[in-house]
């Protein structure tokens, strides 16, 4: 399905760097979308050369915090590319164009703050920002020696030097849909689309098809740029395939397009639920990997 959704998009491409044999998803991989046979070592490798310090990379979630230096990291595959970014594959794609317009091209160098999607302009100055001496107490340096997570890809980093350097060349809207953990119904992050006409949003799902990625609730739809679907376990239903040209996402399935027929089937599959026991999960995990952390 996340392969599908970058098909919507064919003046985008993807370059999926990996060791995975792309054969394990053939049929189903977009000519925008290229797979580079490589290893975790030897992209270790390639970004030990950029440092004259010994960088801290022992596990690929660590990545996170040297996606700012992909334009510098991925120079050569990306010299082709007026932009280049980087994103989660937890996620569905809209029509990316319809909210990233020649417009905002134009005028910007850094396009949306957060890991999950952010661009950039493909230069020599843009590429290195990361780089940048502040006063903020922004240090690549420091993230880049550490083992820990510092989330330098958004706020926890570059973002907050954007913010304080660059802020003209800095679009940051909120056209996306990062969906709350918290919760098992869907609810996002960004307050803004939580409410309709001033009443909170209910029941709410999404549609995707060719036309894009709609938002659906009780009283509204709305096109988004993306869903983020970040540490859902989805259930798939064998109903898409082989096509995956069209289907809805509700709490927490992938389904058919003709899965909601009305009101009442809305209702009882993207209902508010008050406990959700994944996120209790989740918490617990966290809580045992700090106590352990301290030891």
């Amino acid at each position: 399905m996340w392969l599908r959704s970058c098909a919507n998009n064919p003046s985008i491409t993807w370059l999926i760097f990996t060791d995975i044999d792309p054969e394990k998803y053939s049929g189903f991989v977009p000519p925008n979308v290229v797979f580079i046979n490589t290893t975790f070592g030897e992209v270790k490798k390639r970004i030990q050369s950029l440092f004259d310090f010994e960088i801290s990379l022992d596990s690929p979630y660590k990545f996170c915090d040297f996606r700012p230096a992909y334009g510098e990291i991925f120079q050569k595959e990306l010299q082709a590319f007026d932009f280049w970014g980087h994103c989660d594959c937890d996620m569905i794609f809209g029509n990316i164009r319809n909210f990233v317009t020649d417009e905002i091209l134009d005028k910007y160098d850094r396009i949306y703050s957060r890991g999950h999607l952010s661009i950039y302009r493909n230069s020599p100055h843009v590429n290195s920002f990361y780089r940048l001496e502040n006063n903020i107490g922004v240090s690549y340096k420091k993230v880049l020696q550490s083992g820990k997570s510092y989330s330098f890809d958004e706020w926890g980093g570059v973002s907050r030097l954007w913010d304080a350097y660059a802020k003209d060349k800095f679009y940051d809207k909120i056209d996306f849909d990062d969906i709350s953990v918290k919760y098992k119904h869907f609810e996002s992050y960004q307050k803004v689309f939580q409410k309709f006409d001033g009443e909170p949003k209910k029941w709410v799902y999404f549609s995707f098809s060719k036309d894009g990625l709609t938002r659906v609730s009780k009283n509204d739809k709305t096109q988004t740029c993306y869903v983020h679907f970040q540490k859902r376990n989805m259930q798939v239903s064998k109903d898409i395939f082989p096509e995956c040209k069209e289907f809805i996402m509700v709490p927490n399935k992938f389904l058919p397009k003709d899965a909601i027929k009305n009101k009442i089937s809305q209702f009882l599959l993207c209902r508010k639920r008050i406990i959700y026991p994944q996120f209790l999960k989740l918490k617990f995990k966290n809580l045992l990997k700090r106590l352990r952390s301290k030891h």
